[in-house]
């Protein structure tokens, strides 16, 4: 039988809601992520970044105005599912090409590589590890890190 979810408050905190004309004000302020993104074309680089979330999850969307070439990790201790905002076109990746159709599942510190177009935005949300084994118990699910493909 399921329990419920016990209800705790969610003080949900803004992390960042800005938007950058320098690379490096942008790689300093995401949390969470690792990232080593390289300017594929010589140009003004403005970006934007939103990020928010609670102990458990962290909701993160980003916009690359110029091309990239995008290096980097996943959040520690947490499952991230990524996908591409309708309209922002695709990403070539070293396993093919990820559209707007697709969604990303990446394991804990999953390194990722991709090359973008201008004008690229994207989403991620990130969920502990922790939160999801205390869906699995309640919902009497098999093993979710598997299903979700986060070990990967």
């Amino acid at each position: 039988m399921n329990k419920p979810l016990e209800q705790a408050e969610m003080n949900w905190t803004l992390f960042s809601d800005n938007n950058f004309q320098d690379y490096d004000d942008f790689a300093q302020s995401i949390r969470g992520w690792g990232v080593d993104f390289r300017q594929l074309k010589p140009g003004h680089s403005p970006a934007s970044l939103q990020q928010f979330g609670v102990p458990d999850l962290m909701v993160t969307r980003f916009n690359m105005s110029q091309a990239y070439d995008q290096r980097g990790s996943t959040p520690d201790k947490m499952l991230t599912i990524g996908f591409i905002e309708a309209g922002a076109g695709k990403v070539h990746t070293p396993d093919g090409i990820v559209s707007e159709d697709h969604l990303w599942c990446f394991s804990a510190c999953r390194e990722f590589g991709c090359s973008s177009k201008a004008d690229f935005r994207a989403f991620g949300l990130s969920v502990s590890e922790s939160l999801l084994d205390e869906v699995t118990d309640t919902c009497e699910l098999t093993d979710i890190h598997s299903t979700l493909g986060s070990n990967q």
